[in-house]
């Protein structure tokens, strides 16, 4: 797909190349919609009757770049082709339902939504679609509540748990987002950002017992990336600097932090002086005073903040 972008004129390109860059999009996810849109409708116009049942994963492909490029009268063309060919087929239903998202009918989706889910409660697309909708309204109450049923079917499901525990911290719920991370962590255990991310979550609820396991998950966050993760870095500076000022933390905990703030400011200052190295190096005006300034700049910025970490 390298060179493909929005000025690409379809028309240079050869059946095999058109039809090889929109299954890439589509099984990589994308949603370029402009050049899914050129490159598909020059496919259609010309091409179709050599995709043979591929056409109608195309035909699906222009409905989604209509409706993302806003041109829903078109999009329902290709979908009025495609529901033809396909009278009872629930995948139809489900894009029914997001033309009348994107038409502004809202009550029209949840409607038909609700009914294919009765239909058949175990429809997980359908589920995360109503979900999907719930949370672009702004009804969290009801997205929460669909995900929490779903995920009582769908237990390792890592995109639905991280889309809750996002729902409830939206909601200051960091109790009930905690736990989400900590099934996250469960499924995936060696996923860095699922400690980090519960690492924080358990630092803002706060208290010893909280910045202890917040500690815990920061350091294996670190160790998890290579210690290439700056965030869990400098959450381990924070949470083991406010513990050894809190009263009831042991002498032995104490100590930990200690040791771990003064590892945690050689990584940091190590990876900032190595930055500001690969960052000159890398610049076309490495001589520039203003360039070299900024790079100063910032790293005696972080500097100032790991110096302020009295040891």
């Amino acid at each position: 797909m390298e060179g493909i972008n929005s000025s690409t004129d379809a028309a240079e390109m050869s059946f095999g190349e058109l039809r090889k860059t929109l299954r890439k999009f589509r099984e990589n996810g994308t949603r370029n919609a402009t050049v899914t849109y050129k490159l598909g409708k020059y496919m259609c116009d010309n091409y179709s009757s050599k995709l043979g049942n591929e056409v109608w994963d195309v035909y699906e492909q222009m409905f989604f770049a209509c409706i993302d490029l806003g041109i829903n009268d078109i999009g329902l063309s290709y979908l009025r082709q495609i529901k033809e060919q396909f009278p009872e087929s629930k995948r139809v239903y489900r894009l029914i339902g997001v033309l009348h998202e994107a038409d502004g009918e809202l009550a029209e989706a949840e409607e038909l939504y609700k009914e294919m889910l009765e239909e058949n409660p175990g429809d997980a697309a359908m589920t995360k679609r109503l979900i999907s909708m719930y949370k672009t309204n702004g009804k969290t109450v009801e997205a929460v509540k669909l995900l929490v049923s779903y995920l009582e079917t769908y237990k390792c499901d890592n995109e639905a748990w991280l889309e809750l525990a996002e729902l409830y911290l939206s909601e200051y719920e960091y109790e009930k987002a905690a736990y989400c991370f900590e099934e996250l962590i469960l499924i995936s255990p060696a996923n860095y950002l699922y400690h980090q991310r519960y690492a924080e979550v358990r630092y803002t609820i706060g208290g010893a017992e909280n910045y202890l396991i917040s500690k815990m998950h920061f350091c294996q966050a670190a160790r998890l990336s290579g210690n290439s993760s700056n965030r869990a870095l400098l959450g381990l500076v924070t949470v083991c600097e406010t513990l050894r000022g809190l009263k009831g933390v042991t002498t032995e905990d104490k100590e930990s932090c200690f040791k771990l703030v003064k590892w945690a400011k050689e990584k940091l200052t190590d990876k900032y002086e190595k930055s500001k190295v690969e960052v000159s190096d890398a610049c076309p005006k490495k001589n520039s005073p203003k360039m070299t300034d900024h790079i100063d700049s910032g790293l005696e910025t972080v500097c100032a903040i790991l110096d302020s970490v009295k040891l």
